[in-house]
């Protein structure tokens, strides 16, 4: 799409989203029965702008959300007599609670004074499936907040997401130029090919592609994310398939009452990018509507001391809507619907080697809390997806090329989640559910040959895949400084009607093969152990297994990029892993947090791309169960907060990947795993004053790993830094620029061919918001 016509709708949507901001701030307020108003410092006595001040009318549950401004003031007019909860939020400041009671026509006035909150006072939902501190869970856990994304000049997630040492993608390429089926994610390098073994879950729904097992970072409402939740470790206990290496939970606000909020950036490269958020509450009804479309000219991916003439800018454009409703009587029963359009165009660099992908999502469910005092959670979703990809085979002058592969890939699935969570007592939770998934993919083929291109074959391959778990899970404290966990899941699944036709055009012969049924069922379990030293130093060690079963697009679909061509391979089997790990957690004082956790892992069967032959021209890899894999290593991260203004932090992972045991090719045993470095590094330090401006820095640097079985392709590690800075103009807008690889570093992301990362990206852009009362 040209980039005026996208900017004509990027201006055209902001008018709206303008016009729906000002119509209901018009209506007349309610008589001002009551009024509640307060001043929020910090811990210096410094006002706290843009604090988020949560009021809750006890007798019906009723929920007003203001922000304070940046003199740290704010006020709630039009409030009935009764009893209230307010609750006060504000980025690195503890959450404060207070209970007022208001009567007729009074006006009550507070001042609030936030103290800096501790890593373990952080509240999570994904480890354990329920809401839990992260101080009281034998787990290694990250969460990045909505300021946290802010803060990242990333334009897309998943390079936000860098900034967590343990996170990759299969190759070093941003989601910005990379291809979809290159964008799987792996936390501590458990992965040796493109699939994920990280489930990621966006609002307890699987987000990971359900035919290949990748992530469509784009698909992410980044303007409505809460928090991202990242649970290093296998987490197939509790979550089953995907989850063999861990959990990436993105949580998304809840409609906030006459709300509009968005975010215009353009930069080099032709980029632009509207983010949008717009919301209401009438009663116990929310509504909300959020959005990206972005558009970017790209870069020439091939090392340019390769490039030749079919050479062009890998580029995309997307556009992605999200609509939720919500039902909210009381804070004892929610019910809500979901539904979200992705459309993608991706250029991967050449003319020819192009891919698109269109996705429909719709989903729903219930929570409610009996009298008995459990919570009860339903969900079902569904959703369909067509994803189509060109391939080309390049001259290795690089100066023409020929269609090689037509694909199309449609695929739809269904499934749901039933959850029950019940406190024996303060210090005994039990948690019992079960999730079931149906998928139906194919991968729709033509083969050409020659210039211009003819077909040669036409080729169907594909099947359905079914699974269904049970999982329970007891939560309870031994002694008073020592906490327990067990859990253990039975997963059953089903590969089946899998079935191969060819037609062979220049002899008109065709072929039909129903290839072999997969049935199997494992179990996968967990024991954590946490102890408190005291409260500001504990202790945690976990043993827990894992599994993986192979993708539709592992057992069915075959592909090719540059001189590589690698086989799919219907005979797969699961993927098994056992692991360990362990850890210290330490808190000094309010300023400062310190974690350090080791970790050993063995991977059975893991799938990986085996090269199988290599000429001049071509290499040849098809998907096998290499034997087994070890994993282990060790990261520590440390964040100092010496004032509520400033934030330091450095991260590092030591990850030794390598084959142990492959029968079928000996050559490789001992071998590093493709894609996995041995070393990350991640600093970076902030400051953020309301008042004033706000800037962030973060540097990562990524050491040696191979691109290949064999450890023949080697890519050198490299470094680079990202900034931002920002300045509030009033109460509801800021403006920012933002610096992608700000010395424009050109580092090594993948071989045959050459290629390169994210060049330098400059951006400036405004964020609007304001909120009705």
């Amino acid at each position: 799409m040209p980039i005026h016509i996208l900017t004509i709708r990027y201006i055209s949507l902001s008018l709206l989203l303008m016009g729906l901001m000002v119509s209901p701030l018009a209506t007349p307020l309610s008589p001002q029965i009551n009024m509640l108003s307060g001043h929020i410092v910090d811990p210096t006595g410094l006002p706290v702008g843009g604090a988020q001040v949560i009021l809750v009318e006890l007798t019906n549950d009723r929920i007003r959300a203001v922000r304070s401004g940046q003199d740290g003031r704010f006020e709630i007019a039009g409030l009935l007599p009764g009893s209230y909860e307010i609750r006060i939020l504000a980025k690195g400041l503890a959450e404060h609670i207070q209970t007022v009671e208001l009567r007729d026509d009074s006006t009550w006035k507070m001042m609030i004074s936030l103290r800096i909150s501790t890593f373990s006072e952080t509240v999570t939902v994904t480890p354990s499936r329920r809401e839990q501190k992260l101080g009281d869970l034998a787990k290694s856990v990250n969460v990045l907040n909505s300021q946290d994304i802010q803060r990242s000049p990333a334009v897309a997630l998943d390079n936000i997401l860098r900034q967590i040492p343990s996170f990759s993608l299969f190759r070093r390429t941003s989601s910005l130029a990379a291809h979809p089926t290159s964008q799987g994610v792996s936390l501590r390098g458990i992965g040796p090919s493109g699939v994920s073994r990280t489930l990621v879950l966006l609002d307890n729904f699987p987000f990971n592609d359900p035919f290949g097992g990748w992530v469509y970072w784009s698909r992410v409402p980044i303007s409505s994310i809460e928090r991202i939740e990242i649970v290093e470790g296998p987490s197939s206990n509790i979550y089953g398939n995907f989850a063999m290496g861990g959990v990436i939970h993105i949580l998304t606000q809840p409609p906030q009452r006459r709300t509009v909020a968005a975010e215009a950036r353009f930069g080099n490269r032709k980029t632009a990018k509207l983010d949008f958020f717009a919301s209401d509450v009438w009663g116990p009804i929310g509504l909300s509507l959020d959005g990206t479309m972005f558009h970017t000219d790209g870069y020439k991916i091939i090392a340019p001391n390769k490039r030749g003439q079919v050479d062009i800018n890998a580029n995309t454009e997307h556009e992605n809507f999200n609509l939720k409703l919500e039902y909210n009587p009381s804070s004892d029963f929610n019910i809500f619907v979901k539904g979200s359009y992705f459309d993608e165009d991706r250029s991967n660099g050449t003319s020819i080697q192009q891919n698109n992908t269109q996705w429909r999502f719709l989903g729903g469910g219930l929570r409610f809390r009996t009298a008995d005092n459990s919570e009860w959670q339903v969900s079902l979703f569904s959703h369909f997806q067509n994803f189509g990809s060109n391939f080309s085979a390049v001259t290795s002058d690089r100066n023409s090329e020929r269609l090689a592969l037509s694909q199309e890939v449609p695929t739809f699935g269904y499934g749901g989640l039933a959850q029950w969570t019940k406190p024996v007592s303060s210090s005994h939770v039990l948690t019992a559910g079960l999730d079931w998934r149906w998928i139906d993919g194919e991968s729709q083929e033509i083969v050409f040959i020659r210039t211009p291109p003819r077909p040669v074959r036409f080729r169907d391959v594909g099947g359905r895949q079914r699974m269904l778990g049970f999982f329970l899970q007891d939560s309870f404290t031994l002694a008073p400084d020592l906490q327990i966990s067990l859990s253990a899941r039975f997963d059953h699944w089903k590969n089946h009607n899998g079935t191969r036709r060819e037609l062979a055009v220049f002899t008109g012969k065709k072929t039909q093969l129903q290839l072999s049924e997969k049935d199997n069922a494992l179990v996968s379990g967990r024991i954590g152990l946490l102890h408190h030293l005291n409260e500001r130093v504990s202790l945690w060690g976990a043993i827990g297994s894992g599994f993986r079963a192979p993708t539709l697009n592992e057992l069915y679909r075959q592909f090719r990029v540059g001189s590589v061509t690698t086989r799919n391979n219907p005979d797969l089997g699961p993927e098994r892993l056992i692991g360990f790990e362990g850890g210290l957690n330490l808190v000094p004082n309010n300023k400062i947090f310190w974690r350090v956790t080791g970790f050993w892992n063995r991977i059975k069967d893991p799938v990986s791309n085996v090269t199988l032959t290599v000429t001049p021209n071509l290499i040849t890899r098809k998907r096998q169960n290499l034997g087994e894999t070890r994993v282990w290593g060790i990261q520590s991260t440390v964040q100092y907060h010496p004032t509520p203004n400033w934030i330091f932090d450095a991260s590092y992972l030591f990850n030794d990947a390598t084959v142990k045991n492959f029968t079928a090719n000996p050559i490789i045993e001992g071998n590093h795993l493709a894609q996995v470095p041995r070393n990350r590094l991640t600093l970076g330090f902030s400051y953020d004053n309301p008042n004033a401006f706000s800037f962030a820095v973060h540097g990562m640097y990524l050491g040696e790993q191979f691109d290949d079985d064999l450890n023949q392709l080697p890519l050198e590690d490299y470094f680079v830094v990202d900034a931002t800075i920002s300045r509030r103009v009033d109460d509801n807008i800021e403006i920012f620029l933002a610096v992608e690889n700000l010395f424009d570093n050109v580092y090594p992301v993948r071989t045959n061919p050459n290629s390169i990362g994210t060049p330098l990206l400059i951006q400036g852009g405004i964020r609007f918001k304001m909120q009705g009362r």
